[in-house]
């Protein structure tokens, strides 16, 4: 092979996305071991009825002792498509401010299946995703993304993107649903019967500037550069019913930092399973031994953004026993 024609050969692939997912990758095997991921992972289109590929498809999975035998199952998975900014086009998020109604659409939203858990989802385990990522306490959401520049004949890359790696998690989630099929949602021993949870977020990952765009107070056009956006994508078709979803929009650059966030959801998520499920007081070496799950009433810790009880007047007496 002659350098000249080496050359060439570089110069046209870093045209394309293709440096860009070998970083995604090997950013991803980095993480101490906790991921695993491979590239060009196939699913179903049930528009096109036709076979696919996404780019990445990344899994941490993690399996925590029940008893001397068994362990759980839960398994995080992330969907990635990688995008590349062409010849100076920033991608802008189009910004929503949202209240803690908003928050509790983005819980419902998760692509989660389970079997064996020790109580609901909804309402034990799936505020706790927002709680640790990172888009708590930013009070907006993305509706839209402007690719600038671009043409206006030309096809928009960024709904492009999102709308395929929506229909990748929507696959591997229903995988996931099929092989817990027959079995319990909620189950009284953890112990006798592991928690299995499969987990799947569609992202995509930005080679290139990722700025947002909102109005301030006084009505003009505020425009910031940012790391990460969560986006609200609603998505309907003939093969794809759920409507709602949600997708994470992250720039290389800050890639790292973003699955340092997902860790801690995974963490807090295994966590709640063994507290809720009564292990959770344990050592690995004591349930080993023989150490049996407390029984305990599962309850939702109180999420920051929800209303605290009212509680009930006091009728305070007056001294002789008048009011």
């Amino acid at each position: 092979m002659s350098p000249e024609f080496k050359s060439k050969v570089i110069a046209d692939l870093e045209k394309t996305g293709f440096p860009a997912e070998f970083k995604v990758r090997r950013l991803i095997y980095s993480r101490s071991g906790r991921w695993d991921c491979t590239g060009t992972m196939g699913f179903f289109d049930l528009d096109e009825q036709k076979l696919r590929q996404v780019d990445v498809y990344a899994f941490m999975p993690c399996g925590d002792r029940v008893s001397r035998t068994k362990h759980t199952h839960t398994v995080w998975c992330l969907v990635i498509e990688v995008k590349k900014s062409e010849g100076g086009k920033p991608w802008v998020v189009l910004k929503e401010r949202r209240d803690v109604i908003r928050d509790v659409l983005l819980w419902h939203q998760d692509l989660v299946s389970y079997c064996n858990l020790p109580a609901e989802w909804d309402k034990n385990f799936g505020w706790r995703v927002y709680e640790n990522s990172f888009c708590k306490g930013m009070h907006w959401i993305g509706f839209g993304i402007h690719e600038s520049f671009k043409q206006p004949s030309e096809s928009s890359r960024p709904y492009g993107a999102m709308i395929s790696v929506v229909k990748a998690a929507e696959h591997f989630s229903q995988e996931g649903q099929s092989w817990m099929k027959g079995q319990k949602g909620v189950t009284s021993d953890i112990s006798k019967n592991p928690t299995r949870m499969l987990f799947v977020r569609p992202v995509v990952v930005l080679d290139g500037e990722l700025l947002s765009a909102e109005l301030d107070e006084a009505g003009t056009l505020k425009v910031t550069e940012i790391d990460m956006a969560p986006m609200h994508v609603g998505y309907k078709s003939g093969g794809y019913k759920r409507e709602k979803y949600r997708v994470d929009v992250v720039r290389l650059s800050a890639l790292d930092q973003y699955l340092g966030f997902v860790e801690k959801q995974h963490d807090a998520i295994r966590k709640a399973i063994l507290e809720l499920g009564g292990l959770g007081e344990f050592s690995e070496e004591e349930i080993y031994s023989g150490a049996k799950p407390k029984k305990r009433k599962a309850e939702p810790i109180a999420s920051p953004n929800r209303r605290p009880a009212r509680r009930p007047a006091i009728r305070r007496l007056r001294r002789g026993g008048g009011r």
